[in-house]
């Protein structure tokens, strides 16, 4: 570890200048547990309200909760298809699929700039 000049100087200052700590007050343990405990209690303090119905509350709502999931995941399947409707399906998505795999020669005819017909060919 390198020191510079200056960070020298500026260590010797400190330790000839340094404060001296405060001496330790003695049984200053016994004294601030005493304060402590002649601190008045507070008296207007109640405790929080308990109520007897809390308990079948939440065991309620958890099994409507339950009830409601199995029933939802129950409606919310998809019926079958019919064999006709199957067959539409599958030829709107093999349409689809064909018009964006395969671009249409006129979308992309403006990429190529036309060329001006010259009648002094040789």
């Amino acid at each position: 570890m390198s020191h510079h000049s200056s960070d020298e100087r500026l260590v010797q200052f400190i330790r000839e200048h340094h404060p001296s700590p405060p001496s330790p007050k003695e049984n200053i343990e016994d004294t601030l547990i005493a304060q402590i405990e002649t601190e008045a209690q507070p008296t207007n303090v109640t405790p929080f309200p308990r109520r007897r119905y809390q308990g079948w509350v939440f065991g309620s709502a958890i099994a409507a909760s339950v009830l409601l999931l199995f029933t939802s995941v129950r409606f919310l399947q998809p019926s079958s298809l019919s064999p006709q409707e199957t067959a539409e399906l599958e030829a709107f998505l093999i349409e689809n699929w064909e018009a964006v795999t395969m671009a249409d020669p006129a979308e992309t005819s403006w990429f190529i700039p036309e060329q001006p017909k010259s009648s002094n060919r040789r």
